[in-house]
């Protein structure tokens, strides 16, 4: 039996989390350098964070973790692109997963574009609300 696509997604987090984990530490910017445990520890609370806004359409979550992380990253010398191309991470990984749940009979074919197309509204709301943070404080620090 077919699954709604949200409940497949959410029952897929440690899948997502670890895959995102795992793609941030093979990656060629600081994130390698970063011990896995951390980034699946950071990719959890931003999966949740995500879902969260798009089931419940409450950017509480996700503002407060972004504040966090953008923080906890400037501090430790991350560029703006290197964050940004993390929030991104979960678009395409989000995407992946459910695709590979339609070719698999195991999602609901009808709501995915729906749920697609929320994944794609709340990484772009994170990245703009991201840039927006990570500006104000490097104005802040070279002031």
């Amino acid at each position: 039996m077919s699954a709604h696509p949200l409940i497949y997604l959410e029952e897929s987090r440690s899948q997502i989390v670890a895959a995102w984990a795992d793609t941030l530490h093979e990656s060629n910017s600081l994130y390698s350098t970063r011990p896995l445990e951390e980034l699946v520890v950071t990719t959890g609370e931003a999966f949740d964070a995500n879902i969260a806004a798009i089931k419940l359409q409450d950017f509480d979550q996700l503002n407060d973790f972004i504040a966090s992380i953008a923080g906890l990253r400037a501090s430790m010398g991350f560029s703006e692109h290197e964050v940004v191309d993390a929030f991104r991470a979960f678009r395409k990984l989000g995407s992946d997963r459910l695709l590979e749940g339609l070719m698999n009979d195991e999602v609901e074919v009808e709501p995915v574009s729906d749920l697609l197309d929320a994944i794609c509204q709340v990484v772009d709301f994170a990245i703009l609300r991201f840039s927006e943070i990570f500006y104000t404080a490097r104005a802040r620090q070279q002031a």
